[in-house]
């Protein structure tokens, strides 16, 4: 909490900018008690200061919900829903989130110097990946058919001059930053969301989804579809650490399809850039960091 506002004057800290401090932290999966501790702390604060006549209002401060376990994740509706009500310049971005598993900041980092068409992959960047190691995902035809729209937005036209942008994810041209307004206005358009009433009688509708749920939606769609944990968590970028119990009972899905014989999941799947088609698409993987051969395995996609 001081970290954050700590150079800030009180009257910028106003209702707005703790909710934006909250959907980051939950972005960075921290716990609701957590961040109910910081901002009651917060509140406390601004009381005190009212008080003793430092201040003349007192923000209003959002309670969170608090469970152990974060479970939110999207049902193929919910995110298909999301999806059409989402601003062209972050359907892609989004889309690969959902399908990859990957964080917000390592999907934003992505240029065209670390993707490679014509290999069919795309790599992270030790130092753009969040647990400092590099990994590889190979394309599959969703992917490949997702990158090629990217290529094809690369080129910007201004006042007849053509530019070259370098960041494969961008928003007439500059890097996607800050989408917390374009994201919830598209939660709440596919009426993912809940009413929640201010001290002054007014009400406000709250998105109930984060953009870390996508996260949590791809690897229970990869191990319904029959990927081994291990390999679903190393698509994601999950420590090896974090690859246990306390980990997957946030992503393992409650209910398996049925499988056959072979241990692979037989229930269809679809694409979720096509609705109602087959997505038959196998995607590779490999870790792109040292520490021994590098294991290659072949990934099923099905979505939920």
């Amino acid at each position: 909490m001081r970290a954050h506002f700590g150079p800030w004057v009180a009257p910028e800290i106003t209702a707005a900018a703790v909710d934006a401090y909250i959907e980051d932290r939950l972005e960075e999966d921290a716990a609701p008690a957590t961040v109910n501790r910081g901002t009651q702390l917060l509140g406390r604060a601004f009381r005190l200061a009212l008080e003793r006549g430092k201040v003349t209002t007192v923000p209003s401060i959002r309670h969170l919900p608090e469970k152990n376990v974060r479970e939110g994740f999207f049902e193929r509706p919910e995110f298909e829903a999301v999806l059409a009500a989402l601003p062209d310049d972050l359907r892609d971005l989004v889309l690969f989130a959902y399908l990859t598993g990957w964080r917000r900041g390592e999907i934003c980092s992505l240029r065209w110097t670390d993707v490679d068409l014509d290999g069919g992959a795309i790599r992270l960047r030790p130092d753009n990946a969040k647990t400092g190691r590099g990994r590889t995902v190979m394309l599959d035809p969703t992917l490949r058919a997702l990158m090629e729209r990217r290529q094809q937005a690369r080129l910007l036209e201004r006042d007849g001059v053509v530019t070259v942008i370098d960041v494969v994810f961008h928003h007439d041209g500059a890097p996607v930053r800050d989408f917390r307004r374009g994201w919830a206005s598209a939660c709440i358009a596919a009426g993912l969301y809940h009413v929640e009433r201010e001290a002054d009688g007014t009400e406000r509708k709250v998105h109930d989804r984060l953009f870390h749920d996508l996260r949590r939606t791809a690897i229970r769609n990869m191990i319904r579809a029959g990927v081994p944990e291990r390999v679903a968590m190393e698509i994601s970028g999950h420590a090896p650490a974090l690859s246990s119990t306390a980990t997957t009972s946030r992503t393992r899905p409650t209910s398996v399809p049925p499988r056959s014989r072979s241990g692979a999941a037989t229930r269809p799947g679809r694409s979720p850039h096509e609705p109602g088609t087959a997505d038959d698409s196998v995607r590779g993987h490999h870790s792109g960091s040292g520490g021994g051969p590098r294991a290659r395995s072949a990934v099923r996609v099905w979505s939920a």
